[in-house]
């Protein structure tokens, strides 16, 4: 079976953002940098100066996402192996 290996320290969002345009997906990049590198959800809204829940809505969209993802994964693999059954 097929595992999702991506974390966060598998990429440099703080470079990303440096060449981001959009302001919203930059804000982005910005926050998942600053839980790349440890910090609090406290600590990244107040370096950000942004509303404390937003990283914290940004985090748990990335969670369901990826949750999707892997079900995508589990079930594409389950549905080879019957494929290969028959």
């Amino acid at each position: 079976m097929t595992k999702l290996t991506n974390t966060l320290d598998d990429h440099d969002f703080g470079k990303y953002s440096k060449t981001e345009s959009n302001p919203r997906a930059r804000l982005r990049l910005l926050i998942l940098h600053q839980y790349s590198i440890g910090k609090s959800t406290i600590d990244i809204a107040k370096d950000l100066c942004i509303h404390p829940k937003l990283p914290d809505v940004l985090r748990s969209d990335i969670m369901n996402e990826d949750l999707k993802a892997s079900t995508i994964v589990i079930v594409e693999a389950v549905t080879a192996s019957l494929h290969r059954q028959t």
